[in-house]
């Protein structure tokens, strides 16, 4: 009867900000008589069970290739337990490696913020630019893909006068029509994994 003898470990660290990838990587091999034999082209899953409890979450998959490697790489959104799972075949027992606790945190953003003109005509356009950069532990780079919101904070509160998306370098750029005076703010807020961040104030007066 053969058995199945499937070998793995995480090559990247397991302590991560949210939506960055896992990798792990193995071998999967058929063994029947003592002989190991690739499972080529056969799939390896990697797998999280979440700590708050449920079924297991299918994170990403690779095919094995033909010397019986296998890497599978899959961005990280939960914490939990991670394992690689080979689901088994007609003849082939299934096989998993414990990979151990995946802990999955929160990035924290940095937001900055410029406008063009300082002094800007009522209901005139004003160039807006600015940055966001994420940290989680040790790791820290631009946040792509982020939509940030643009407001105008006055006495009466703070109104929303148009939402940007950063571009893959992090940074940003919109146009704003302002109809009075105040401060304008640069906002990330209700982002999964992320915690909530204002830029610096940037006075404007409206003339």
């Amino acid at each position: 009867t053969p058995t199945t003898d499937m070998a793995a470990s995480l090559t990247s660290t397991a302590d991560v900000g949210y939506g960055t990838p896992v990798i792990a990587r193995g071998t999967l091999l058929r063994n029947e008589g003592g002989t190991d034999l690739p499972l080529y082209r056969s799939a390896v899953t990697l797998q999280v069970t979440p700590a708050a409890g449920g079924s297991a979450q299918r994170i990403g998959s690779a095919t094995v290739a033909a010397d019986g490697s296998w890497s599978v790489s899959g961005a990280a959104r939960t914490s939990g337990s991670l394992r690689a799972v080979y689901a088994g075949a007609a003849g082939q027992p299934v096989a998993s490696v414990d990979l151990g606790p995946l802990t999955v945190g929160t990035w924290t953003p940095t937001v900055t913020l410029t406008a063009q003109y300082s002094a800007p005509l009522k209901g005139a356009a004003d160039k807006v630019s600015g940055s966001v950069t994420r940290t989680y532990g040790g790791a820290s780079g631009p946040a792509a893909s982020m939509p940030v919101r643009i407001y105008l904070r006055t006495a009466a509160g703070d109104l929303l006068l148009r939402t940007v998306t950063t571009a893959p370098n992090g940074t940003y750029t919109g146009t704003v029509f302002p109809q009075q005076s105040g401060n304008l703010i640069a906002r990330v807020t209700g982002l999964v994994g992320y915690a909530n961040a204002d830029s610096a104030t940037v006075p404007i007066t409206v003339t």
